[in-house]
């Protein structure tokens, strides 16, 4: 999982440099914005009072207008897909410079790390030193 981080982590910032952070303030902070708005918006529509005739008349009164609420979804779901866009490029700038090597662990206390260590030396098989006591 590291070494994956690491690998796209080094071909960012080769590719864009110190201009990925930034960029992914950019996209977070438009996201964030992006998303203020659309929870603002309106999405009502005014409806005027109507008289129907034989005492039948309707008050004026506000109505959620579905295309707006439509429109206010998309506007939060393209707001929440810059911010994570955006914080994954914050994320991979940050995670190591360009220029510096992996730290080594002396503890390692990595889940793998017993694929790494050398095979354990054993004793030669001697059929001598084996005895039989069941005899």
């Amino acid at each position: 999982m590291w070494a994956l981080s690491d690998l796209i982590s080094n071909i960012c910032n080769s590719l864009f440099g110190g201009v990925m952070k930034t960029f992914g303030v950019i996209l977070l902070t438009g996201g964030l914005l992006l998303g203020g708005f659309a929870l603002n918006m309106d999405v009502s529509v005014q409806v005027p009072a109507r008289d129907f005739g034989y005492g039948i008349r309707t008050p004026a009164m506000a109505v959620a207008n579905v295309d707006r609420m439509a429109q206010r979804q998309n506007f939060l779901i393209f707001g929440g897909v810059l911010a994570v866009a955006g914080a994954i490029l914050i994320g991979f700038s940050s995670s190591r410079p360009a220029g510096s090597t992996p730290a080594t662990n002396a503890e390692r206390s990595g889940l793998l790390d017993f694929l790494e260590e050398p095979p354990e030396t054993t004793a030669p098989n001697n059929p001598d030193s084996t005895r039989d006591t069941a005899r």
